[in-house]
C-alpha cells in the first residue's frame, strides 16, 4: 500500500523523546495546522533529520499520515529563529509565543493567515533590539488573538491589526504607553476569556 506524501512549510514548536532513538514532534504547519508527528531514528548520529527538526526550526517537511498517525519522512530547515536571536530577552519572547500557540492551536486544521502572522511576528522578534522586544512580543500576541478570533479591533491599536507586517505595525509613532495599556488589557481579557 502506498501512501500520499505531503510537504508543507512548518515550524518545530516542540517534541518528546520516545523510544531509543525516536521522537514525537510538534509541528506548526502551513497546510495542516498542528501535527504531532514521528521522526523515526532521528536521535542516532547517523540521521540525516537530526539537526533539522530541532525546537524553533523552520523546516520544509514532507509528512505521511499512516495508520498510527503523522511520521516525518524528510525535512529541510531554513533557519533556527533560537540561535538567530540576539539574546536572552529576545529567546525568552519567542519561547512565551510558542508557548501561547502550542495552547490556543488545537487540531489539524489549515489556518494560513496565522501561520503567516506567527512566522513573520517571530522573524521580527528574533531581529529586535533588547528594548523593543516587550512591544513586539504584546503586538504579535495581539495579532495571533485576533486571528484566532478572541480580541475584536478598537481604534486604540486598530492599526496594530491592520498592518501587513508587524515590523510595519512596531514602526507607527503613536501614542506608544495609552497604545500599551490597551493592548495589554485587551490580551489579558481575550486570555481569560479563552479559559485556557
Amino acid at each position: 500500500m502506498s501512501y500520499q506524501t505531503y510537504t508543507t512549510d512548518a515550524l518545530v514548536i516542540g517534541g518528546r523523546d520516545h523510544l531509543t532513538a525516536d521522537r514525537f514532534v510538534a509541528l506548526f504547519t502551513r497546510e495542516a495546522g498542528l501535527v504531532y508527528a514521528r521522526a523515526v531514528s532521528v536521535r542516532r548520529e547517523q540521521s540525516k533529520l537530526r539537526y533539522c527538526l530541532q525546537d524553533f526550526s523552520l523546516v520544509r517537511a514532507s509528512l505521511v499520515r499512516g495508520k498510527t498517525g503523522w511520521r516525518v519522512i524528510g525535512a529541510e530547515r531554513a533557519s533556527n529563529l533560537y540561535f538567530t536571536a540576539p539574546g536572552r530577552v529576545a529567546r525568552g519572547a519567542l519561547l512565551r509565543v510558542l508557548k501561547l500557540v502550542r495552547r490556543l492551536v488545537r487540531g489539524e486544521e489549515m489556518h494560513r493567515a496565522l501561520y503567516d502572522i506567527v512566522i513573520d511576528g517571530l522573524a521580527v522578534l528574533a531581529v529586535c533590539g533588547a528594548d523593543e522586544v516587550a512591544r513586539g512580543e504584546r503586538g504579535l500576541v495581539l495579532r495571533i488573538l485576533s486571528a484566532l478570533g478572541y480580541v475584536a479591533p478598537k481604534n486604540t491599536y486598530e492599526h496594530a491589526l491592520a498592518a501587513p507586517s508587524l515590523r510595519v505595525a512596531l514602526s507607527s509613532h503613536t501614542d506608544i504607553l495609552s497604545e500599551e495599556r490597551t493592548i495589554q488589557k485587551a490580551i489579558d481579557e481575550a486570555l481569560a476569556v479563552s479559559q485556557l
